[in-house]
């Protein structure tokens, strides 16, 4: 045992070496990049008061970009704070306090997507909504949300009421459908532990994972769908904590083990774009990383004495201006015109405005002014067009991809 787990963290190791000298190599490339007047950089740092570079940057983005066309009123009083979104309802869902007199807490705003006017609101929770998620291949309608009163629920989004409902130890602050199996989800609460459910078992979980370690709050869960045929093929739990972020593979028979990822910084956000299986993962500046950073990364897998060791190495780093005080969610989401290329989507707090790069050049591509910080970043696909939703205390930003 002492063999095998000095080996664990002589792999960890090396991953930190190999992330950190990925990223000095980024920084350099950048630098140079600088230094000999070139409009693109290997990262791009976001003080964005500086207008040519805005402009210049507008002007990279040839094929396009996305326009304002609406500014959708959820609360006046705000504190709104997560969205979901279900193509197969055609439903965005917002979190905000109550609406009903009688009903002193927190529940969610229905949003249509055809016309994108504000419908129904169903009260959920009596304290605030910290995370919603629907299932993104089983088309069954029900809103999973958990909240600081201590409860996770299943909400049918058809007949706008509770089906289910779990009570959980502490507050719980993030939460994640199993892709894999639509029978599963994940809780994430404040003491570090991640609780799994089944929701053929109604009275409580089936386990806990992410038990020895950090006890901080997991502030963000993603789940990695299996892929026989993809690059990394494994299936499994992302787990985002302020301090740390790990990632359980799934083994047969339900069991997970732990890979520890060798990224650092004080964990905003992660996002897990499942076309490319690439991951986003954003932080706060801090003493050693004086800036927002956020890291478009790869996973990786290895074996090693027959065991498969699951680790990410730094594509690339964008850089947001400082300091950050929310827990915004940023996003990787498809372009518009090309599938296979990405767009990082990240909210820049004092200017209150989402900044977006292109993954493939990695140039700095448009600032979308919100008026407010942005707290939850959405994209929308129909048919015919392409939206990009931010989500501010008291309401929804709605921007169309226009080509130019």
């Amino acid at each position: 045992m002492e063999l095998a787990e000095l080996g664990r963290k002589y792999q960890l190791n090396c991953s930190k070496l190999q992330s950190e000298l990925q990223e000095a190599q980024n920084e350099i490339k950048f630098l140079r990049s600088r230094l000999m007047g070139s409009s693109t950089g290997a990262t791009s740092d976001v003080s964005l008061s500086q207008e040519n570079s805005v402009n210049k940057s507008q002007e990279a983005n040839r094929n396009g970009q996305y326009r304002c066309i609406k500014t959708i009123l959820i609360w006046e009083g705000g504190n709104c704070r997560v969205m979901a979104y279900s193509p197969f309802l055609g439903v965005l869902v917002v979190s905000q306090p109550s609406s009903i007199p009688l009903f002193q807490g927190f529940g969610v705003r229905k949003i249509s997507t055809v016309d994108f006017r504000t419908t129904e609101y169903i009260p959920l929770h009596s304290k605030l909504i910290r995370s919603m998620s629907f299932h993104p291949t089983y088309s069954d309608g029900l809103l999973l949300s958990c909240a600081m009163d201590k409860k996770i629920k299943l909400t049918s989004l058809i007949s706008n009421t509770v089906v289910q409902q779990y009570e959980v130890p502490l507050p719980a602050w993030s939460c994640v459908w199993n892709t894999d199996d639509h029978n599963y989800f994940f809780a994430g609460i404040q003491n570090g532990l991640v609780l799994e459910y089944d929701v053929r078992k109604t009275d409580t979980f089936i386990q806990q994972i992410n038990t020895e370690g950090s006890r901080s709050p997991v502030v963000s869960l993603q789940y990695i769908p299996a892929a026989p045929f993809a690059h990394f093929r494994a299936g499994g739990l992302l787990v985002g904590q302020l301090d740390r972020i790990s990632f359980y593979e799934r083994k047969p028979n339900n069991k997970y083990e732990v890979h520890l990822l060798p990224l650092e910084g004080n964990l905003t956000s992660l996002f897990f774009e499942t076309h490319t299986r690439q991951l986003l993962a954003s932080f706060r500046n801090s003493t050693k990383f004086p800036k927002v950073r956020h890291l478009v990364c790869e996973m990786t897998a290895s074996v090693s004495d027959d065991h498969n060791i699951c680790s990410c190495n730094v594509v690339q780093t964008f850089h947001g201006s400082s300091p950050q005080t929310l827990l915004s969610r940023t996003s990787l989401i498809q372009h518009p015109i090309d599938k296979n290329q990405l767009l990082i989507c990240a909210s820049e707090e004092l200017a209150c405005a989402i900044n977006i790069w292109d993954g493939k050049t990695f140039q700095y591509v448009q600032k979308l002014s919100c008026g407010s910080p942005v707290l939850d970043i959405c994209s929308i696909s129909t048919k015919d067009n392409h939206y990009l939703l931010a989500l501010t205390e008291k309401q929804v930003k709605l921007h169309k991809w226009s080509e130019s």
